[in-house]
């Protein structure tokens, strides 16, 4: 009797957390701060690498070839005979 009366407990108290979460209510959340010290410096270079990966690929897809396709099918034909 005394234990069933201590999972009843227990369950209500879940029941109310559930609700708490469910409904908004933050007073079972705990503040969620940075993880770790170095939290602003990986977001600085995470976005210094996004900025570089940018560029790369503008210059990438502004990039002249060195060779035109006519003179590689041409000198294919001549290699063959």
């Amino acid at each position: 009797m005394k234990r069933e009366k201590e999972v009843e407990n227990d369950n209500n108290i879940l029941l109310q957390k559930i609700f708490g979460i469910i409904s908004g209510n933050n007073q079972y959340k705990k503040s969620l701060g940075p993880k770790s010290m170095n939290l602003v410096t990986r977001v600085k270079e995470s976005k210094r690498i996004n900025s570089s990966n940018k560029k790369m690929v503008y210059n990438l897809m502004n990039v002249e070839p060195t060779y035109k396709f006519s003179d590689l099918k041409k000198h294919k034909s001549e290699a063959k005979g």
